[in-house]
């Protein structure tokens, strides 16, 4: 029998990547968890033991199992790690090259830059070697669920949410962070890897009641590449948790100490990041060089601190910059309280991703700086009018919007207050409540009387 509208509905989470990793992606399950109670969901959470975070991010933030609501179910499973396949593999994969030596031209054109990692002939989806896991553990809960819901990337979340479903009955809602066939993102071992990866998103597509991406350019392709599913696509931006800033309430209300501008980056470096990084870089090292009034100091912590402190030197700014390995969460929240301005980096493969640590900065009310290619990060920041987006051939460009940030900063944080209350996590958590109410009721409704 369903539960009666006066009673709590449940919903399973499927998050491969869940408290206390601290990872950007894992706050989108984490504080959806949190604040789905406040509108009548109960959330169980399927996901990861947590000695597989480090697959995806190396950072797990003990602090964050606090964020967990008390008496919340969390399921956590065992995971396949392609890791203890690798020795078989590179031994396939020498004959396997030498027999079809077409598949190094199906290869995306992006793999040429790197070495084609081992991974890319057994990961597809990404954390397949988590499904069987998933599959066993997950059916008694789906059951005993009204909903499921999964989060991606790793893509291999959204198709155990979609397996989940199917053999369940129970209606879906797929969550997708970043385009999961976007250039330059999935980079594929053959053409038959790649067609494989595909039939998945197909799949997971056709199984969901509801899609939820979270910026209008994923919606649009979404719709262009898969327009018999455009129907169910919703975009449900990422936010911040007005309660996290809590403590670091009392914000400059000027651009910096006389004679320095702090901005900063918390955060990895990844698929095509680090080149927008290195011209940003330059950017800095062309305005200390001609700024007589400020200067530039730039902090960094995150996973690539040692690629980015050599890039520093490269560019003969290392004394300006403090750069350092990731941080516990609320260590990152300090730090952006007491920054000038924040940075973010985008890459030509994710032109319609949005970060989630955009609303981070939103919530810690910084201008933010984006080097970025053209899209949906820069379009973001220039409509809202929150910071600056240039898309740099020169450092001299980057120079120049920095000096734009600092002459305008009481306007963008004028904007940045009035932005804020639309991204709040309380908001996100009641936009996806909604298409949850709306996948079970329209999963429900041929049956009247109150029976499936």
């Amino acid at each position: 029998m369903l539960k009666s509208d006066r009673e709590r509905r449940r919903v399973l989470v499927v998050a491969p990547l869940y408290y206390p990793d601290a990872g950007i992606g894992s706050h989108r399950a984490g504080k959806l968890v949190r604040y789905l109670g406040q509108f009548g969901w109960q959330p169980t959470v399927l996901t990861l033991r947590e000695e597989y975070y480090r697959y995806c991010h190396p950072v797990v933030d003990p602090a964050l199992r606090f964020q967990i609501p008390p008496g919340t179910e969390v399921v956590r499973t065992h995971y396949a790690s392609v890791v203890m396949l690798r020795p078989l593999v590179r031994r396939l994969q020498s004959p396997l090259r030498r027999a079809r030596p077409a598949a190094v031209a199906s290869w995306n054109d992006r793999a040429s830059e790197e070495k084609i990692r081992w991974a890319r002939w057994i990961e597809v989806p990404d954390f397949v070697g988590w499904l069987p896991f998933g599959i066993i553990h997950g059916l008694r809960h789906a059951r005993r669920c009204d909903v499921v819901w999964a989060t991606s990337p790793p893509t291999g979340g959204v198709c155990l949410g979609a397996v989940l479903a199917r053999l369940t009955g129970r209606p879906f809602v797929a969550d997708f962070r970043d385009p999961w066939s976007a250039k330059g993102v999935c980079l594929h071992a053959t053409r038959f890897h790649a067609g494989m990866d595909r039939s998945w998103e197909g799949f997971v597509l056709a199984t969901a009641a509801r899609i939820a991406v979270v910026t209008k350019e994923m919606a649009e392709d979404l719709a262009r590449l898969f327009p018999a599913y455009a129907h169910k696509i919703h975009v449900i931006y990422n936010g911040y948790d007005p309660e996290d800033f809590s403590l670091f309430a009392d914000r400059p209300a000027r651009c910096g100490p006389i004679g320095e501008v702090s901005v900063g980056y918390l955060g990895t470096l990844y698929q095509g990041r680090q080149q927008f990084m290195r011209r940003f870089l330059e950017g800095v090292r062309e305005f200390n060089a001609g700024s007589g009034e400020f200067k530039v100091r730039v902090v960094v912590r995150g996973p690539a601190h040692e690629d980015v402190a050599a890039q520093a030197r490269a560019a003969g700014i290392e004394q300006t910059c403090d750069i350092g390995p990731p941080v516990p969460y609320r260590e990152a929240l300090r730090l952006m309280s007491n920054l000038d301005v924040m940075l973010v980096v985008g890459a030509e493969a994710h032109g319609h991703a949005l970060t989630g640590k955009v609303f981070e900065y939103i919530g810690a009310r910084k201008p933010i700086l984006a080097v970025t290619p053209e899209g949906a990060l820069s379009r973001f920041v220039r409509e809202n009018r929150i910071g600056a987006a240039v898309e740099p051939a020169t450092g001299g460009q980057v120079a120049d919007a920095i000096r734009d940030l600092v002459s305008r900063y009481p306007e963008f944080a004028v904007h940045l207050d009035a932005v804020a209350v639309r991204f709040t996590r309380q908001e996100i958590a009641r936009q996806t409540a909604r298409l949850l109410d709306e996948a079970v009721d329209e999963a429900v409704r041929p049956w009247q009387g109150g029976t499936r």
